[in-house]
């Protein structure tokens, strides 16, 4: 890790769900960030999916904040471009005669 050793930690964004906490570290790791979690020591001995308790800090060097940000900016607005419109699919569907009784034929 080289100087980034003995920065402090800081948040660089807040997830709840193991899941995304995981993805969102890897992530980070794979762009050459170091990351890490940090919970709530009482959740960890009590899982707690709802609420404060609940959330999952993730980590990155103080010297290498800005970058995260960045990257994980870039990511969100990346995953809004990308999202699949499934209204899109349904209107498809009621159009061919799927969802209303129809036979299906066009």
């Amino acid at each position: 890790m080289g100087e980034d050793e003995s920065a402090p930690w800081v948040r660089v964004i807040t997830v709840d769900n193991p899941a995304q906490a995981v993805i969102t570290v890897a992530r980070l790791q794979d762009e050459g960030i170091p990351a890490r979690t940090q919970r709530e020591a009482v959740s960890q001995a009590i899982p707690v999916a709802v609420g404060p308790l609940a959330e999952i800090h993730i980590l990155v060097p103080e010297p290498m904040l800005e970058k995260a940000c960045l990257f994980l900016e870039r990511l969100a607005s990346s995953k809004r471009r990308h999202r699949p419109k499934r209204t899109a699919g349904i209107l498809r569907a009621r159009r061919i005669g799927f969802g209303h009784g129809g036979s299906g034929e066009a």
